[in-house]
Protein backbone atom coordinates (compact mmCIF):
# COMPACT_ATOMS: atom_id res chain seq x y z
CA UNK A 1 0.00 0.00 0.00
CA UNK A 2 1.13 3.42 -0.88
CA UNK A 3 1.12 6.27 1.66
CA UNK A 4 -1.35 8.73 0.72
CA UNK A 5 0.17 12.33 0.20
CA UNK A 6 -0.76 15.29 1.37
CA UNK A 7 -3.04 14.11 4.22
CA UNK A 8 -4.84 16.26 6.59
CA UNK A 9 -7.46 16.54 8.51
CA UNK A 10 -8.89 17.62 11.87
CA UNK A 11 -11.60 16.21 14.43
CA UNK A 12 -13.62 18.36 17.02
CA UNK A 13 -14.66 17.41 20.60
CA UNK A 14 -17.74 19.61 22.10
CA UNK A 15 -17.86 19.73 25.76
CA UNK A 16 -18.55 21.85 28.77
CA UNK A 17 -15.12 22.07 30.21
CA UNK A 18 -11.67 21.40 29.45
CA UNK A 19 -9.22 21.49 32.66
CA UNK A 20 -5.45 20.68 33.32
CA UNK A 21 -4.37 18.59 36.04
CA UNK A 22 -0.80 19.73 37.50
CA UNK A 23 0.51 16.46 35.75
CA UNK A 24 -0.48 18.02 32.11
CA UNK A 25 -3.43 15.43 31.62
CA UNK A 26 -6.46 16.98 30.14
CA UNK A 27 -9.68 16.35 32.06
CA UNK A 28 -12.66 17.01 29.29
CA UNK A 29 -16.13 17.33 31.22
CA UNK A 30 -19.42 16.99 29.59
CA UNK A 31 -18.49 15.48 26.30
CA UNK A 32 -21.52 16.06 23.53
CA UNK A 33 -22.05 13.35 21.20
CA UNK A 34 -23.55 14.36 17.82
CA UNK A 35 -26.65 16.06 19.26
CA UNK A 36 -26.90 18.77 22.04
CA UNK A 37 -30.87 18.60 23.18
CA UNK A 38 -32.72 20.91 25.17
CA UNK A 39 -36.40 21.22 26.17
CA UNK A 40 -36.70 24.83 25.55
CA UNK A 41 -34.24 28.08 24.54
CA UNK A 42 -31.74 27.96 27.45
CA UNK A 43 -28.34 29.99 28.31
CA UNK A 44 -25.51 27.39 28.78
CA UNK A 45 -22.34 29.05 30.91
CA UNK A 46 -19.75 27.91 27.76
CA UNK A 47 -19.72 25.93 25.48
CA UNK A 48 -15.67 24.79 25.00
CA UNK A 49 -14.88 23.35 21.74
CA UNK A 50 -11.49 21.30 21.23
CA UNK A 51 -10.03 20.93 17.63
CA UNK A 52 -7.28 18.79 16.72
CA UNK A 53 -5.43 19.37 13.58
CA UNK A 54 -2.91 17.48 11.51
CA UNK A 55 -0.99 17.46 8.79
CA UNK A 56 1.71 15.36 7.34
CA UNK A 57 5.67 16.86 7.99
CA UNK A 58 6.19 17.42 4.75
CA UNK A 59 2.78 19.74 3.81
CA UNK A 60 3.12 21.67 6.77
CA UNK A 61 0.10 24.86 7.18
CA UNK A 62 0.95 27.74 6.05
CA UNK A 63 -2.78 29.82 6.23
CA UNK A 64 -4.41 28.54 8.75
CA UNK A 65 -7.72 29.45 10.37
CA UNK A 66 -10.65 27.66 12.63
CA UNK A 67 -14.04 28.67 11.49
CA UNK A 68 -17.18 27.76 14.01
CA UNK A 69 -20.48 28.16 12.30
CA UNK A 70 -24.35 28.03 13.43
CA UNK A 71 -26.30 26.96 10.35
CA UNK A 72 -24.77 29.81 8.20
CA UNK A 73 -23.94 32.40 11.06
CA UNK A 74 -20.11 32.85 11.85
CA UNK A 75 -19.55 32.49 15.70
CA UNK A 76 -16.08 32.31 15.43
CA UNK A 77 -13.22 33.26 12.65
CA UNK A 78 -9.76 32.58 14.40
CA UNK A 79 -6.94 33.09 12.17
CA UNK A 80 -3.45 31.53 13.27
CA UNK A 81 -0.26 32.85 11.22
CA UNK A 82 2.11 30.09 10.14
CA UNK A 83 4.38 30.80 12.92
CA UNK A 84 1.96 29.39 15.32
CA UNK A 85 1.67 26.37 13.61
CA UNK A 86 5.22 25.70 13.52
CA UNK A 87 6.05 26.86 17.10
CA UNK A 88 3.49 24.02 17.90
CA UNK A 89 4.73 21.44 15.68
CA UNK A 90 8.21 22.17 16.86
CA UNK A 91 7.60 21.48 20.82
CA UNK A 92 5.83 17.64 19.94
CA UNK A 93 7.59 14.17 18.53
CA UNK A 94 6.91 13.22 15.29
CA UNK A 95 4.52 10.52 14.73
CA UNK A 96 5.56 7.97 12.54
CA UNK A 97 2.88 5.69 10.68
CA UNK A 98 4.38 1.69 11.27
CA UNK A 99 5.63 1.97 7.77
CA UNK A 100 7.92 4.60 8.92
CA UNK A 101 7.43 6.35 5.37
CA UNK A 102 4.92 9.07 6.78
CA UNK A 103 5.63 11.68 9.39
CA UNK A 104 2.66 13.55 10.65
CA UNK A 105 2.18 16.89 13.18
CA UNK A 106 -1.06 17.93 15.30
CA UNK A 107 -1.64 20.72 17.54
CA UNK A 108 -4.98 21.02 19.59
CA UNK A 109 -6.72 24.16 19.74
CA UNK A 110 -9.67 24.85 22.61
CA UNK A 111 -11.91 27.81 21.71
CA UNK A 112 -15.05 28.67 23.89
CA UNK A 113 -18.66 30.23 23.58
CA UNK A 114 -19.49 32.06 26.61
CA UNK A 115 -21.98 31.87 27.36
CA UNK A 116 -23.65 30.34 24.56
CA UNK A 117 -27.60 30.88 24.32
CA UNK A 118 -29.43 28.46 22.48
CA UNK A 119 -32.20 29.91 20.75
CA UNK A 120 -33.31 27.48 17.76
CA UNK A 121 -32.74 24.23 16.23
CA UNK A 122 -29.53 24.17 13.71
CA UNK A 123 -25.83 23.16 13.20
CA UNK A 124 -22.57 24.07 14.87
CA UNK A 125 -20.18 23.27 11.79
CA UNK A 126 -16.42 23.48 12.69
CA UNK A 127 -14.10 24.20 9.34
CA UNK A 128 -10.24 24.56 9.18
CA UNK A 129 -9.81 26.90 6.52
CA UNK A 130 -5.71 26.37 5.01
CA UNK A 131 -4.60 27.63 1.87
CA UNK A 132 -7.14 27.12 -0.82
CA UNK A 133 -8.60 23.98 1.01
CA UNK A 134 -11.70 23.88 3.68
CA UNK A 135 -11.94 20.95 5.98
CA UNK A 136 -14.58 19.69 7.79
CA UNK A 137 -13.48 18.88 11.41
CA UNK A 138 -16.68 18.38 12.86
CA UNK A 139 -20.94 19.45 14.01
CA UNK A 140 -22.83 19.13 16.44
CA UNK A 141 -26.33 18.85 15.83
CA UNK A 142 -28.84 21.09 18.31
CA UNK A 143 -32.03 20.22 18.30
CA UNK A 144 -34.62 22.70 20.98
CA UNK A 145 -38.07 21.26 22.15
Amino acid sequence: MTPLQHQRGATTIFCDDIRREDSGKEIIIGVYGSDLIVPEPVVLPKLVIRVNAYTDADYPFKDFAIKILFDDQTLIHETFPADVWLSMVEKQSDIIAPSGAVKRFDAKFVLEIAPFKITKSGTLRVRILAETEEIRAGALTIRVG
